[in-house]
């Protein structure tokens, strides 16, 4: 991980928690499709920025051609998002979060400028 990461042991342990990641290969355009991941880990750990999902979705920004945005979910307990549920990791809060992200995704184009 790099100076800029909310993880900078690579850890869960430490993370600053609610940091999406946005990969975009070069040349991408508004037209540039996008991709959306969301990181495995049972709602327990897992972070864009580690457990090696920064360099899968940076593989499959390469391969594909596609911006990809890795969405860093609420873990149970880790942290809460303000939104009307005000969750903390479990279904519901995920699937909002997702939902908001994907809504984001769709509206933005490479480096997160406005389409």
């Amino acid at each position: 991980n790099d100076a800029t990461s909310p993880c900078p042991n690579g850890k869960d342990r430490g993370c600053v928690r609610g940091y999406d990641l946005m990969q975009t290969p070069p040349n991408a355009t508004c037209n540039t499709p996008r991709i959306m991941f969301i990181h495995g880990g049972s709602w327990w750990g897992g972070s864009p920025w580690n457990d090696g999902y920064l360099v899968h979705t940076s593989k499959i920004a390469e391969v594909s051609g596609a911006v990809i945005l890795s969405v860093d979910y609420p873990l149970i307990g880790a942290w809460k998002y303000p939104t009307s549920g005000g969750y903390v990791g479990n279904a519901g809060g995920v699937l909002e979060y997702a939902m908001n992200a994907w809504r984001w995704l769709a509206t933005r184009g490479p480096y997160g400028g406005y389409c």
